[in-house]
C-alpha cells in the first residue's frame, strides 16, 4: 500500500522542496525525516539506530497523522496496519531516485504502541 503513490509524491516534492541533492543513504534519511514527513504530513521523525555500515536504520515518529481519527475494531487490532501505508510511500519516493529499500512497520499507534520504521538499502 502506498508504493504508487510514492511514486508521484517525489516529483512533487523535488519540485517543491528546493534542496540540494543527497550525498548518501544518511542524508537522504534525514531530509525524509525532517523535510518530507513536514512537508506532506505536518510532522517530524527521528532517524536512530543506524548499522555500523550506515545502510539500515530507524524512523521513529512521536505522532502520527493517520492514526488520529482511526480506531480499529477489536477484531482487527493485530491484524490489521492501517498505517504501513507510509511505508509503501517512502518505498516508492525512494525507488525512483534509484534507492532499492526495504521498509515496515515495527510498531504502530493504533495499537497502542510507538510508530517505528525500518529501511535497509
Amino acid at each position: 500500500m502506498g508504493y504508487n503513490i510514492g511514486l508521484r509524491l517525489i516529483d512533487e516534492f523535488l519540485a517543491k522542496s528546493g534542496i540540494n541533492a543527497c550525498q548518501d543513504f544518511r542524508d537522504t534519511c534525514e531530509v525524509i525525516a525532517k523535510v518530507g514527513l513536514r512537508m506532506f504530513l505536518g510532522i517530524s521523525g527521528e532517524v536512530v539506530m543506524w548499522n555500523k555500515e550506515m545502510t539500515a536504520c530507524s524512523l521513529v515518529l512521536p505522532e502520527n497523522p493517520l492514526a488520529e481519527y482511526v480506531e480499529l475494531p477489536a477484531n482487527l487490532t493485530n491484524r490489521l496496519w492501517y498505517s504501513n501505508l507510509i511505508c509503501g510511500v517512502i518505498r516508492g519516493c525512494l525507488e525512483q531516485l534509484q534507492l532499492r529499500v526495504e521498509c515496515r512497520f515495527e510498531k504502530d499507534a493504533l495499537n497502542g504502541t510507538l510508530v517505528h520504521f525500518k529501511s535497509r538499502i
